[in-house]
């Protein structure tokens, strides 16, 4: 994994491991593997990026085999640089970009932004230039832009009016975030061959996602696809909490998102009036005992004569239902365990597909996708490896 450079005289043994040489000593480079029975990969690595060489073995290495444990658990000991700290904490970065970790991405980004402002000035120049530039990019990213998403909502209303109940009538307001942040990483990382182009494309797939959250023009048909939207939102928290063991707040997200898909169906079929905020059922479909108030149980009472039949989906809203009635979260003191939060959640997962149309699922997937940044990616932020290493054909 680690790269030195091949010397002019020393036989080449390998068929795997890659050689490095300088620019000067390509063609007795050249010469040396033409006399083996074998063509190990050879890379050529120019003046500017000779002091580089700490690092380009993981690049390559990544560019070939795209294999994150190898290039964690490799030998860096004779390393000038502190390769296997930067490497690591890197890696830490990128995995929480993936997985939507906003917390391992803050706190591996700090780590690894201290590391390399504690480094002396000739040491510096042994890292790649804009590694620092994008972690500290990457943690204000992650905590103001990731973060909110990954547990919270994207509208944020100031005060309690009433007016906010129908909250499909205005923009996320974390909208504005997204567009801060893709202007900053043109601006911090100009050019269209940077690596960090994979933030752009997440930010661009949460605005197309968030914009429709807000129901333009305000008709039933936009009210209608914002709630299934939100619906499919919930969802994707909910996974996100059930995958970090929060399990109380797993159950509270889905039944958020079964709370809305059956609201949006209820307006679909007209069931819906709109004349106050938040919308009440229609007077025929009001629920008999209690106020007219928008709930799961009442949305499913109202909806399911209408609905396809299914044989096991009353009792498995219910069960969702009075579990989330007695969390600690709500109005009483019960917690889950693991296994039971996953039976709920394998139990739900099925109805909410099944209701929620091609609309539903592909929010819903698009919802739990991180940023799919690797470890070459974030290295190689600025090409500064990609221009100075290139792989030769003899």
């Amino acid at each position: 994994m680690q790269a030195e450079f091949w010397n002019a005289g020393i036989s080449i043994a390998s068929s795997e491991v890659p050689i490095f040489f300088r620019a000067a000593d390509r063609s007795a480079a050249i010469s040396a593997i033409g006399a083996t029975d074998f063509f190990p990969p050879a890379y050529e690595v120019a003046p500017n990026g000779e002091c580089l060489i700490d690092f380009l073995g993981p690049y390559v290495h990544w560019q070939q085999n795209a294999d994150l444990h190898a290039i964690v658990s490799a030998d860096y000991s004779k390393s000038v640089a502190p390769a296997e700290a930067v490497i690591g904490l890197c890696a830490s970065i990128c995995s929480g970009l993936v997985d939507y970790a906003a917390d391992q991405v803050i706190a591996s980004c700090t780590d690894l932004s201290s590391l390399l402002a504690a480094l002396p000035a000739t040491t510096k120049t042994l890292i790649p230039s804009k590694l620092a530039v994008a972690c500290d990019f990457l943690l204000d990213f992650t905590t103001r832009c990731m973060k909110p998403l990954e547990y919270g909502t994207p509208l944020v209303h100031q005060g309690t009016s009433q007016q906010h109940k129908s909250w499909w009538r205005v923009r996320a307001s974390h909208l504005s975030h997204l567009a801060h942040f893709k202007a900053r990483r043109k601006v911090d990382f100009p050019g269209v061959a940077s690596a960090l182009q994979s933030i752009d494309r997440w930010i661009d797939l949460m605005h197309t996602r968030l914009v429709r959250l807000n129901a333009v023009p305000l008709q039933p048909a936009q009210i209608q696809a914002a709630v299934v939207e939100a619906s499919a939102y919930c969802a994707a928290v909910a996974e996100r909490h059930l995958m970090r063991s929060h399990h109380g707040q797993a159950i509270l997200h889905l039944h958020r998102s079964v709370d809305l898909l059956l609201f949006a169906l209820c307006d679909g079929r007209s069931l819906i009036d709109h004349s106050s905020y938040g919308g009440r059922y229609v007077s025929s479909f009001a629920p008999a005992t209690g106020a007219n108030q928008i709930t799961l149980k009442n949305s499913y009472d109202a909806v399911k004569s209408l609905l396809a039949y299914n044989a096991t989906r009353e009792g498995d809203f219910s069960d969702l239902n009075d579990w989330r009635n007695l969390l600690m979260h709500t109005h009483y003191m019960t917690g889950l365990d693991d296994s039971t939060a996953r039976s709920i959640f394998g139990r739900i997962r099925p109805h909410l597909r099944a209701l929620g149309s091609s609309q539903w699922r592909q929010a819903n997937d698009d919802y739990l996708k991180g940023v799919q940044l690797t470890v070459a990616d974030l290295l190689d932020v600025d090409q500064s490896l990609t221009s100075t290493v290139q792989r030769i054909a003899y």
